[in-house]
């Protein structure tokens, strides 16, 4: 949530799910929760402002399963936990610094990164998984809806790995399309934790089922 608050260390926040929560962090003016366990939660916040006591609405946050998350990219926010629609890196939300750079690519007005299939690729550090789950949120060219594809591969790279390009007998094709979310995971996630990454994804992004 992000209140703007006078007295940062006045701040108190209800918990809906009792010892739900790790830690309260504040970064640009936005409160960050570690929740224990992935899910949908209902929270408000109550913070003194100029002697007064101001309460928020309920509001929900999501939460992604965290274990084993290597690389998370949020359209949402782009830069740290806030949008930047000139942004030309990605902020990697996972905690381990594996900002993508954006190459020949847009941000559009719903907050994902528009790629134009010709040259456009989102280029990150190197990585080598075996058993990695990937799951993305995207809208291939001229379709309307949104949708989420969850696979489990071994991902190697040398030196960089492109997001949105393909090589086939030396040759690159891109993607032509819009990426809402990346989540990339150093394990083969189970059955439970699919279902509840995909319930938030349900509702962020009215995916159909």
């Amino acid at each position: 949530t992000n209140n703007n608050d006078q007295a940062e260390g006045n701040l108190l926040y209800t918990e809906y799910n009792q010892n739900a929560w790790k830690r309260i962090d504040k970064v640009n003016n936005n409160y960050v929760l570690e929740v224990k366990d992935a899910g949908i939660y209902e929270i408000k916040f109550r913070y003194t402002e100029n002697g007064e006591t101001v309460e928020t609405n309920t509001t929900q946050v999501y939460a992604y399963v965290k274990d084993g998350l290597q690389v998370y990219y949020d359209g949402e926010y782009n830069v740290n936990y806030s949008h930047n629609e000139n942004a030309s890196n990605w902020s990697d939300l996972s905690g381990n610094s594996n900002n993508g750079t954006i190459e020949s690519c847009s941000w559009n007005v719903d907050n994902s990164l528009e790629m134009d299939g010709i040259n456009s690729t989102l280029n990150c550090d190197e990585i080598n998984l075996n058993n990695a789950t990937i799951e993305h949120i995207f809208k291939d060219y001229g379709e309307s809806q949104i949708e989420l594809n969850s696979t489990v591969q071994n991902i190697t790279s040398t030196t960089s790995f492109d997001i949105g390009r393909y090589i086939n007998n030396n040759l690159s094709s891109y993607y032509k399309g819009n990426v809402y979310n990346l989540r990339i995971y150093d394990r083969e996630l189970s059955e439970d934790e699919l279902e509840k990454n995909y319930k938030i994804d349900k509702i962020r992004y009215n995916l159909q089922d």
